[in-house]
């Protein structure tokens, strides 16, 4: 357990170091974007483009991964649902059986109002 806090005060002291050097990071990644040549700016965006097309089968995976997720969560909520209807028309056959009604169709009727002693 205390490793957890080492690890998260170590997370929030590297988020505080980006949030106050931003500025400086950015103005840096500018800077070298203007020195580069037009040939090393073409190489870069090659790589750029090889990086992101090695990159497809992974997500393409993902994707399936997440569709299945998206189907068995939509079935679950299916089941669900059918079981809660079903479960409510029983509920009021039996309600109907015994000559109940539902509770919430009858309005509540008030309590008697207690009278006070007089001495």
């Amino acid at each position: 357990m205390p490793g957890f806090f080492v690890l998260n005060i170590f997370s929030l002291n590297i988020k505080l170091y980006i949030c106050l050097n931003f500025k400086n990071i950015k103005m840096e990644n500018q800077h070298n974007e203007e020195h580069l040549s037009p040939e090393e700016l073409a190489e870069k965006k090659e790589q750029m483009l090889e990086f992101y097309t090695d990159s497809l089968p992974y997500l393409d995976a993902q994707l399936v991964y997440e569709q299945k997720l998206l189907a068995i969560d939509e079935a679950r909520f299916k089941r669900m649902s059918l079981q809660m209807q079903y479960a409510m028309m029983i509920n009021e056959a039996k309600n109907a059986e015994n000559g109940e009604e539902d509770d919430f169709d009858q309005p509540e009727t008030e309590a008697p109002k207690r009278k006070l002693k007089k001495d």
